[in-house]
């Protein structure tokens, strides 16, 4: 199979996959890069979990969309500010930042203006 063979069969089959769970490359890489981070541990928060119920809703592609109670309760539970710090360029090719201020908002959360998460300023609308 050619390289182009190769790579068309993997869109197709991700073109197949249910739109409700985060795509398997978007788990892994977000695991392989925030599991180099041993600071996360410091965050106490389960990334597993984060990526589980909440990367549907922060992926770089499509609209923003409500999210569910269960990425909610995940939100609400986690070190916003802590979690911020260890958000490396790679995090932020995967996640769509517009998107994280947005649930973290849906969510009940309130980002103060200006805070840093990544290279991202969150804007003072939040």
């Amino acid at each position: 199979m050619t390289a182009i063979a190769s790579v068309m069969s993997a869109t197709a089959i991700n073109a197949m996959r249910p739109k409700t769970r985060p795509r398997p490359q978007f788990k892994s890489l977000v695991l392989m890069m925030v599991g180099s981070h041993w600071a996360w541990g410091q965050c106490e928060t389960s990334i597993p979990k984060l990526i589980s119920q909440c990367g549907q809703y922060v992926e770089g592609s499509g609209p923003e969309t409500t999210p569910s109670k269960a990425c909610c309760d995940v939100i609400t539970s986690l070190d916003i500010p802590c979690m911020c710090k260890y958000v490396t360029p790679d995090v932020e090719k995967l996640v769509n930042m517009e998107k994280v201020v947005f649930v973290a908002k849906s969510c009940g959360l309130t980002l103060q203006p200006g805070m840093k998460c990544g290279s991202f300023v969150v804007p003072p609308s939040v």
